[in-house]
């Protein structure tokens, strides 16, 4: 009897990989689901972020809520939040949480009390999509439609410096505000990508 040809064998275990690969790519992955069946205040999030003790916070459409890993408390109107809506979330390095709502502006939670940022100069809140702290006085805010915004935030008011097309951002909508190599920030808009120099922020005062 013949032995089978070197490209039979070779096919059959191309087969048996195959099959293989395709077995493990249909496992269920082992995640853990959270709603409002266990804790969750709504189903729609829009941002999370953790904070310095390791605890994960959630902007949802129902409020901010933070998980300690074994539950959720929620901050809605009723603790005095000018929105439920909260598109952004960011811890500064003093524990203060900061949070970017749909239409009431900012806000921050200290503790367990919710303060809301006074901010002089506008005519209407606008739609906050992104927080970057870069110190515990110094707060950048990205907006849908008003640009970016830098918040330096005294004991009794606080100091709005606006940046936008103007100044020479792509877009007057930023998504994404983050810290980048050298003291750049990056600023990721419906136009394009920006990345302030160190120069540039020092003259907004970073």
């Amino acid at each position: 009897m013949n032995a089978l040809p070197s490209k039979f064998w070779q096919s059959c275990w191309l087969l048996l990989l195959l099959l293989l690969s395709t077995a493990a790519a249909a496992q269920t992955l082992a995640l853990r689901r959270y709603n409002t069946a266990n804790g969750l205040p709504q189903t729609m999030v829009y941002a999370i972020c953790q904070d310095g003790r390791g605890q994960l916070w959630a902007g949802t459409q129902g409020g901010v809520c933070v998980f300690n890993g074994q539950e959720f408390q929620t901050f809605d109107g009723r603790q005095g939040l000018p929105d439920n809506h909260v598109r952004a979330v960011a811890p500064a390095p003093d524990g203060t949480m900061w949070l970017g709502h749909e239409y009431g502006g900012v806000s921050w939670l200290r503790g367990e009390r919710v303060h809301r940022c006074r901010l002089p100069g506008l005519r209407q809140p606008a739609h906050v999509r992104s927080i970057y702290c870069a110190t515990n006085e110094v707060v950048w805010v990205g907006t849908a439609g008003q640009g970016l915004w830098r918040l330096q935030c005294g004991p009794r008011d606080t100091v709005l410096t606006h940046f936008g097309r103007a100044q020479g951002l792509p877009s007057d909508s930023v998504n994404c505000v983050k810290p980048g190599p050298g003291g750049q920030l990056w600023v990721a808009t419906t136009g394009g990508l920006a990345a302030l120099p160190t120069t540039t922020s020092r003259q907004l005062g970073s």
